[in-house]
């Protein structure tokens, strides 16, 4: 539902663009704000939203969202797995705030958001970035 915090062991996949990625790795940078577009938070995807069976299943979702979401999806591009309780944790444990909310669009009942970044946007998306637990590639 609509603003569902999404809490627990829940997850949510990050796409990380092309410009994201230096040598197979996912910089930093894949948590930061775009201010300059004027983006007031994280697009992520909640997993246990798409009631699959497995990881395999989710990701593989995941990516036929990213491909008729985004024009292209680069060879380089990275998809971040979050757990919702290791980003609350970590994040708070560097006195930042901020909150998970399931965001669901037309074509893509998995969006979430996750709000509250923009006073400490670097700050929040290196703690953001420490907690991810698994990257897959965003194409296959």
């Amino acid at each position: 539902m609509k603003n569902d915090k999404i809490t627990g062991n829940n997850h949510v996949a990050r796409l990380c663009h092309n410009k994201h990625v230096e040598d197979e790795q996912i910089l930093p940078t894949a948590f930061h704000l775009n201010l300059r577009t004027g983006e007031n938070g994280l697009s992520v995807n909640w997993l246990e939203s798409l009631a699959c069976s497995n990881r395999d299943s989710e990701i593989n979702v995941i990516r036929e969202i990213y491909t008729k979401t985004f024009n292209t999806v680069g060879t380089r591009a990275k998809i971040a797995i979050l757990n919702a309780s290791k980003v609350y944790e970590r994040v708070l444990s560097g006195g930042r705030h901020l909150e998970i909310l399931h965001d669901p669009l037309v074509d893509d009942q998995s969006h979430s958001q996750m709000y509250y970044l923009k006073e400490d946007y670097m700050e929040i998306g290196e703690l953001i970035f420490q907690t991810v637990q698994e990257t897959y590639p965003a194409r296959t």
